[in-house]
């Protein structure tokens, strides 16, 4: 089972916007699951109190939700292992009505790895998993095997501070995988929290991107400065640029000139990026 991840720079950054055009290219395939480690598709945002568009979902697609947010278009599975108070239990459905839904599901990596496990403990028949996660959840890259970037000026209405804030997350993709049979001698870190007492002079070994929760400040610099190789990593697949604000509806940015100045950091990323 294949997992792709889309991840939002930030909240309200238009991956909703993107989810439901995605869903909307792959609605007949029917071999996939989409679940959130968060709360997607409530008609308003929690936090800021603005309207966000809901999740649609086409007949035979199969989602992971709690049980109170479903409704009669969509057929119970089974349930899993994880249970919410106010929610219930997460279980798995399958649309036999084409309707909007909110979706929440595994909010921590132990939950996950739980859910993962209760997919092949049911049998159900899919070959990808989608999650709709978040930047700031970091762990989901240890999951992944593809991600798919949307990023925006909700994150910051400074243009530089947005800008170097999305080349930093890329520069996750670009760190060297480990090669098994080098002499290099490797420091292994379980996590890595902060680049301020690192060796310029050593060579560090993480297991995945997962384990990166620095800052973005200090995130830009690290292919730069230090010697950082992972055991693995997943594909980026796509970069998703939302020219427009969401949160406050003030500003934009100028779309292309946002690809352009990426392309300067990474010019071979021009057939994976894309205008929302």
């Amino acid at each position: 089972m294949e997992i792709t991840a889309i991840v939002g720079l930030s909240k309200n950054v238009g991956k909703t916007t993107f989810l439901n055009k995605y869903l909307n290219e792959i609605k007949n395939s029917n071999d996939f699951l989409l679940t959130s480690i968060g709360w997607d598709g409530e008609l308003v945002d929690h936090i800021f109190g603005i309207p966000k568009p809901p999740i649609k979902i086409y007949k035979n697609n199969i989602i992971a939700t709690y049980q109170k947010l479903v409704n009669s278009s969509f057929k119970e599975l089974f349930l899993t292992e994880i249970d919410n108070f106010f929610l219930g239990k997460l279980g798995v459905y399958v649309c036999i009505n084409e309707d909007y839904v909110q979706v929440a599901g595994p909010s921590s990596s132990t939950e996950l790895e739980i859910f993962i496990n209760s997919i092949f403990k049911n049998n159900l028949d899919i070959s990808r998993l989608i999650l709709d996660g978040a930047a700031d959840r970091r762990y989901i890259l240890s999951f992944a095997d593809k991600i798919i970037l949307i990023t925006g000026p909700t994150f910051s209405n400074e243009y530089n501070t947005l800008l170097r804030a999305t080349v930093a997350f890329i520069k996750l993709f670009f760190l060297p995988t480990a090669n098994p049979n080098s002499n290099n001698n490797f420091l292994f870190l379980s996590s890595l929290t902060s680049i301020t007492n690192l060796d310029k002079n050593k060579n560090y070994l993480l297991n995945d991107p997962g384990k990166i929760v620095i800052k973005f400040e200090e995130l830009f610099y690290i292919l730069d400065r230090y010697k950082i190789f992972l055991k693995k990593k997943p594909d980026l697949e796509k970069i998703v640029l939302n020219s427009f604000d969401a949160n406050e509806l003030k500003f934009s940015i100028d779309p292309i000139l946002f690809k352009q100045d990426i392309l300067k950091f990474f010019p071979t990323l021009e057939n994976k990026i894309y205008l929302l």
